[in-house]
């Protein structure tokens, strides 16, 4: 094996060190590695890559979802260095015709409104917002349509909805985060258990 060259660190080695100490500090980072390994090798069709002289610049993920069988769902990366329309056009026009195969012909993607900076210009590849949701710290600012009847199915099944501010306190709220917290960690805590 070659014996590594050494140099001072430049600010142009930002990304590549954010990656690295990414994958020495936070545990998900592997967890992530290997889920997305094992879906690579169950689907290799819904993931596509771009490469420039031998290095990964970005990619694409495809997802097929039951429950909208016209729809196709799809992830970007792109590597901050190349996050260009063009890529992302490239990588778009790629993955055109697995959707197409599988009878998908409308395409999707989601992102939380803070994600969106490390996005390609999604207007920019045709895409239009048609609905924001709940998470990341924002706030619906309009209620979607049609969400009057939606309360009403909801209240005629017995369930209520409710600002959560008003309930912080309560303790089911407590007993329902004890119920399900430990749903999606996929790695031990860094940090100590937090206090009753």
């Amino acid at each position: 094996m070659n014996k590594p060259t050494i140099r001072q660190a430049t600010a142009d080695d930002m990304h590549v060190l954010a990656l690295l100490l990414n994958s020495t500090q936070e545990p998900h980072f592997h967890t992530t590695a290997a889920q997305l390994a094992a879906s690579i090798q169950r689907e290799p069709e819904r993931h596509l890559v771009a490469e420039r002289n031998g290095h990964l610049v970005g990619g694409i993920s495809l997802g097929f979802p039951e429950f909208h069988p016209q729809h196709v769902w799809l992830g970007f990366s792109l590597h901050p260095d190349h996050r260009t329309p063009e890529l992302a056009q490239t990588l778009l026009a790629q993955a055109a015709p697995a959707a197409r195969a599988k009878g998908r012909q409308l395409a999707w993607t989601s992102v939380r409104a803070d994600y969106l900076s490390a996005q390609p210009d999604l207007n920019a590849l045709g895409f239009r917002e048609v609905h924001r949701t709940f998470g990341g710290g924002f706030f619906l600012d309009v209620p979607p349509a049609g969400a009057e009847a939606l309360e009403t199915r909801l209240q005629q099944q017995g369930i209520s909805i409710q600002p959560a501010l008003t309930l912080r306190d309560d303790p089911r709220l407590k007993e329902l985060y004890d119920a399900v917290r430990d749903e999606k960690v996929t790695a031990e805590p860094t940090i100590p258990a937090a206090s009753a």
